[in-house]
């Protein structure tokens, strides 16, 4: 069975990458710590935040796994909509939860 390890990291889509910086870094006092067109990486309190580009709106936590196969079955039998992409996978949890799920715990 996977065991599974939640990350201090939190991806959320925003519709202007460059203002959403300036809020964090100016109002809630986060350091930058990367930064592209379509997004940027800040860090607070040893947690990191990404932002990126999108109209979607979504927010995405980060869980690591021992069996990256396994969690995948595991989540799939248990309500959980699974999108592959590299280095692991996109899963939307039966509340709708959005997780980033790797391998490597």
């Amino acid at each position: 069975m996977p065991s599974y390890k939640l990350e201090p990291t939190v991806a959320v889509e925003v519709r202007n990458p460059k203002a959403a910086g300036r809020f964090y870094t100016e109002i809630l006092g986060m350091l930058e710590t990367g930064k592209s067109d379509e997004g940027g990486s800040f860090k607070k309190d040893g947690v990191t935040l990404f932002v990126m580009n999108s109209p979607e709106g979504n927010v995405w936590l980060r869980l690591l796994t021992d069996d990256l196969d396994g969690a995948k079955k595991q989540l799939s039998e248990n309500g959980c909509k699974i999108s592959p992409v590299p280095d692991g996978c996109l899963v939307v949890d039966p509340y709708g939860t959005k997780f980033y799920l790797t391998g490597g715990k």
